[in-house]
């Protein structure tokens, strides 16, 4: 029997909604911590005497984590399992934040945000691939959408804490100097949910859908009976299948090759290797790089609006799109800045982007029976596709330089030309995953 099939049997229940909360924590978590990366660095420059090049450094220290561990853990996570992954990366997390909160020297601050981008990373590829593997088919789509909903609550919490972290420093201030260490807050709230979400997911078996690739059918079997046992209130004995079709992937005899190889180290790196290059074969080459392109021209997000915040922190000038300041605290220009209406303004339009994020996250939840495109099992390719969109992210930070407007403009027509490049991918709507 299809894998897909005995999960269609087994049914929604217990087991699904409790690991959409758990994963749901650790993407709440991984949304709080990247959203609080731009907003803690602002404040960070009057804490620590952070430079200007520092902070484009950190920026660009923690994109740099969050690129390699996207493909690398995600890669490793296809041999060693989602349930190991999702757990070491939400204790790196921790350790990352739990070091950023109490840092007191720039160097603790590159460590601690470039383990944190390790992290964040890994655990993006794995708690996505998680879910669609445990889901039915027939709501698969609707499950990953809900853990981009618990991304955009994220950035919600993200920035109404850091706004409201913006009005004591006002009445902190002493004289010409005042120390702002009031960031430290985003790291820790981010630190103890990655914390809890570990907690929790050490409860949790392994995926059965890794376990039957892995050759491990009685496993997968054992797994998949306790599943059905916990979802309908039955005794393991009635599971009604007792066989599992095996998994059929593009490439069975490189797959293979993977088995062979005893170190798990270099079974991983090996693996990673493969799957890399079985995704330009003939078969899907096109859907490849359709995915690299859609996932660049979306470059991840939130990076123009936060180079905005920037902007109107440090200089007050949103005629030059780049982060090109310091600490904003120089006597009488501190309270300036505290009642602007551009740094009012720049929390509002975050606020806003959060919450059309909910409307369109609903719509696609709503509109799950409609033809969707292809969704990736393997981590490795998840990971792979989003290694351009973190380069151009890196590249922004570091070199852009325009008008503000214009730049919106050019951003959104790389939004439209993504909506364009996803007519590209096959259309697996109610169809069985494919590795």
């Amino acid at each position: 029997m299809l894998f897909d099939d005995v999960l269609e049997q087994i049914g929604e229940g217990i087991f699904q909604k409790f690991a959409i909360i758990v994963c749901g924590l650790a993407t709440l978590a991984e949304a709080i911590a990247t959203t609080s990366v731009p907003f803690a660095m602002v404040l960070a420059s009057c804490d620590l005497d952070i430079t200007v090049h520092q902070i484009l450094g950190l920026n660009a220290t923690f994109l740099t984590g969050t690129l390699i561990s996207g493909y690398w853990l995600g890669g490793i996570s296809d041999n060693s399992g989602r349930k190991y992954i999702l757990s070491t990366t939400s204790i790196i997390t921790f350790v990352a934040c739990f070091v950023a909160s109490f840092s007191q020297c720039v160097i603790m601050l590159f460590v601690s945000l470039f383990m944190l981008g390790l992290g964040l990373g890994g655990n993006h590829c794995a708690t996505r691939v998680f879910i669609i593997e445990i889901s039915p088919k027939s709501c698969r789509g609707a499950r990953f959408i809900i853990l981009e909903v618990f991304s955009a609550l994220g950035y919600s919490l993200a920035i109404g804490l850091s706004r409201l972290l913006v009005p004591p420093m006002a009445r902190n201030l002493l004289g010409n100097y005042v120390r702002l260490n009031s960031w430290r807050v985003l790291f820790g709230l981010s630190g103890s949910l990655s914390i809890f979400s570990a907690c929790l997911m050490s409860v949790f078996p392994a995926s059965p859908r890794w376990l039957l690739g892995k050759k491990q059918e009685e496993d997968a079997l054992d797994i998949l009976r306790k599943i059905y046992a916990v979802n309908n209130v039955k005794h393991e004995e009635s599971f009604p299948v007792s066989h599992l079709d095996p998994i059929t992937y593009v490439n069975t005899r490189s797959e293979s090759h993977v088995y062979q190889c005893k170190n798990p180290m270099a079974r991983s790196f090996r693996s990673i290797r493969i799957y890399t290059k079985q995704l330009f074969t003939k078969k899907l080459i096109t859907t490849t790089l359709s995915s690299i392109l859609i996932n660049t021209f979306l470059f991840d997000g939130l990076v123009m609006l936060n180079i905005w915040l920037g902007v109107g922190i440090f200089s007050g000038n949103l005629n030059n799109c780049t982060l090109n300041g310091g600490c904003p605290v120089a006597g009488d220009s501190f309270d300036e800045m505290c009642n602007s209406d551009k740094l009012e303004n720049l929390f509002k339009i975050n606020a806003y982007f959060s919450l059309c994020s909910f409307i369109v996250f609903l719509l696609l939840f709503i509109a799950d029976k409609i033809p969707r495109k292809i969704i990736l099992s393997k981590s490795t390719a998840y990971g792979f596709i989003k290694i351009y969109p973190k380069i151009l992210l890196i590249f922004l930070s570091l070199f852009l330089k325009g008008n503000c407007k214009w730049s919106f403009i050019t951003f959104g027509c790389f939004f439209i030309s993504a909506g364009v490049m996803s007519s590209f991918l096959p259309n697996m709507n109610l169809e069985p995953m494919q590795d």
